[in-house]
């Protein structure tokens, strides 16, 4: 594959094909109705007028603490509540996010909150915290987020970013993105266009021989789309490591956000390197990045009810606008076969070896085992620890 197929690939990939869409195509059934892909035992969920849902798993009787941060949730005070569910309604003087000490049933202790960022600008704002990782730790939450562009964003959606702290906003998009559709943050972050390749968009033209005259339909459209998720891992991987160097700087970088147009492909891979480098699972990774289908569902109607390229059909529009799960296994089979599994590959791509990848984990990954609740619900922290150990 030459590079200047890959810029094509990763550029189409972001949705730039959308630039020669109009209306009249129908729409792919895949899209709609999309059910959750990320298997969470609670699931939290704010409406727009400010109140929490929260759906347990399993039913029993939880004991539920809250506080405006994950280090200052009261654990004196928890709500017991008894079966699957749990509706909080919106307070005066809210704060902008509430956090939610879990006590299950088994009595087992996690943090949880929203991990959609509800934002008017943006459907597809993440904090990618509490995914559990392999060693029975925890991504922290509010230190690293993904997002799709953000040109859209509202005075309100701003003043939010502010209250999340955001310091480094990272774009991974190449500069005809940029120009078309500048970031708005607060003026308190520091931005970085750091473009997972094709930093100019020469690539565009290219798009449009290949699109309208050489036929990228249906099977072959696939086989085009799985060749870009190949080429992110391979040839291209290297484009993101100044992300992993803000991540370890010793300059207070964090908490971080990156994105891309769509906030599905480039950033989908990204997130995929990091929570790889934290050590969470494959197939939770993989439930993230289908997220996005959830997440954008309204979005891709949309985009999808647009188009009207010509001889573009629902099946092709499905295999561009929609991630699925064979992208991100081209992924990894490129990672295990050509690179000898993860840790290599992070080392070789992204200069991770087991030092900085275990200093990734100190930084964003923690324990709920420190948590401090009431005696009779919780031990000493340091035995929890031990008997986790054991087990």
């Amino acid at each position: 594959m030459t590079h200047s197929l890959n810029f094509f690939l990763l550029t189409i990939c972001a949705g730039a094909a959308l630039a020669f869409l109009g209306t009249s195509c129908k729409i792919s059934p895949n899209a709609k109705n999309i059910e959750r892909s990320l298997n969470e035992n609670v699931i939290v969920t704010r409406s727009s007028a400010g109140g929490y849902t929260l759906k347990l798993k399993p039913a029993g009787k939880w004991n539920i603490f809250q506080g405006p941060s994950p280090d200052k949730i009261d654990w004196e005070k928890p709500t017991v509540v008894e079966g699957d569910f749990l509706q909080i309604p919106a307070q005066k003087n809210e704060v902008y996010r509430n956090f939610f000490g879990m006590v299950s049933p088994k009595g087992d202790t996690i943090i949880v909150s929203e991990r959609l960022i509800p934002m008017k600008g943006q459907p597809n704002m993440r904090d990618i915290g509490g995914l559990p990782t392999e060693d029975g730790r925890f991504v922290k939450w509010g230190a690293i987020y993904r997002s799709g562009k953000l040109s859209d964003l509202s005075e309100n959606d701003l003043n939010y970013l502010s209250y999340l702290g955001v310091k480094s906003i990272v774009d991974l998009r190449n500069d005809i993105e940029v120009n078309k559709d500048p970031d708005r943050y607060p003026k308190d972050a520091k931005y970085y266009q750091i473009s997972l390749s094709d930093k100019e968009g020469k690539a565009y033209d290219r798009i449009r021989t290949m699109v309208l005259k050489e036929g990228y339909r249906r099977a072959k459209a696939k086989a085009l789309f799985v060749d870009v998720m190949r080429a992110f891992a391979d040839t291209l991987a290297s484009d993101i490591r100044p992300v992993f160097d803000l991540l370890l700087s010793e300059q207070e970088t964090t908490p971080l956000l990156y994105h891309c147009t769509g906030g599905k492909d480039r950033t989908g891979y990204t997130t995929a390197m990091i929570l790889s480098a934290l050590g969470v699972d494959r197939k939770t990774i993989t439930d993230d990045y289908l997220m996005s289908n959830y997440y954008r569902e309204s979005a891709n109607i949309k985009n999808m009810r647009k188009a009207r390229l010509i001889g573009l059909d629902a099946e092709t529009l499905d295999y561009a606008i929609l991630v699925r799960k064979e992208y991100m296994d081209a992924v990894f089979q490129v990672i295990d076969e050509k690179y000898g599994g993860t840790d290599a590959y992070l080392e070789k791509q992204f200069g991770l070896d087991a030092a900085k990848r275990n200093e990734l984990k100190a930084r964003f990954t923690e324990s709920y085992y420190g948590h401090k609740l009431k005696k009779e619900t919780m031990k000493d922290s340091l035995e929890l620890e031990t008997v986790k150990k054991n087990e």
